[in-house]
């Protein structure tokens, strides 16, 4: 991870911009503990974590994570009562349920979590102080979800994006459907995977400019979702099964406005 910004720093700069100079900088500062914090993190998906799973080898955990939000890396403060509840166990959000009283009609995970969103929204009593009621219904359901939830962190979006962009650069991305760089150099620089011996020569010419590097990841993206939506158009039709012309030509009508 070090040799990725460094290198990029070094050859091809003038592709970040001021903030993001800055965040690569800050990056580079760090102490061990954090950066080996934030570089797991960053290989996980972007979502919000319960800080008591984070099972990493640091001397102090809760210390890397203070940095690392005195940085500006990461975020703690979880507001959205559905991001919150997505972040707990079926089990967690049954107890959550039961506790404040709230019919269940459903019993996948989603279902619970459309249930309780739906309490949460909800306003059952029409007289007096409504706003007063709403907000005390809301204070006893966040303090009953933070009971499971706990301290939680994600990294803050334009570093996770910032990070997205130094691999396209560095590895030269050229499809977002690939398996995760990250993870391959990783497991060849401790000899877990092994690659044939080659002689390497990096140019830094490919993006002329941050524009262009810009146009790239977009089109990055729109392919990605092409081929995504493509994979929804059913090559075949089973026995028996109801003409589904008019979706086809529906979705094939997204894709071409999409390109």
């Amino acid at each position: 991870f070090d040799d990725m910004v460094q290198t990029v720093l070094d050859g091809e700069d003038y592709l970040l911009d001021e903030k993001e100079l800055d965040l690569c900088c800050r990056f580079v500062g760090l102490k061990d503990d954090p950066k080996h914090l934030l570089v797991r993190l960053l290989m996980r998906r972007h979502k919000w974590i319960k800080q008591d799973t984070l099972d990493y080898p640091l001397t102090d955990t809760n210390k890397a994570i203070q940095e690392l939000n005195e940085i500006g890396f990461i975020e703690s403060d979880l507001k959205d009562i559905e991001t919150a509840l997505h972040v707990l166990t079926k089990p967690e959000l049954k107890n959550i349920a039961k506790e404040r009283h709230i019919d269940m009609q459903e019993t996948r995970k989603n279902g619970y979590i459309k249930e309780i969103v739906k309490y949460a929204l909800s306003d059952h009593i029409s007289y007096g102080n409504s706003q007063t009621i709403h907000e005390s219904k809301m204070k006893k359901l966040w303090d009953t979800v933070n009971k499971y939830l706990g301290p939680c962190l994600r990294v803050r979006s334009e570093v996770y994006d910032l990070f997205q962009r130094l691999q396209i650069v560095y590895y030269r991305i050229t499809s977002l459907h690939d398996t995760n760089y990250i993870t391959s150099s990783i497991l060849a620089k401790i000899n877990r995977r092994s690659y044939p011996q080659y002689t390497w020569s990096r140019s830094n010419s490919i993006w002329p400019c941050r524009a262009d590097l810009l146009k790239f990841e977009e089109a990055l993206l729109i392919e990605k979702e092409f081929e995504t939506m493509v994979k929804d158009i059913p090559r075949t039709r089973t026995a028996g099964q109801k003409d589904n012309g008019e979706d086809v030509q529906a979705l094939l009508a997204s894709c071409w406005s999409l390109c």
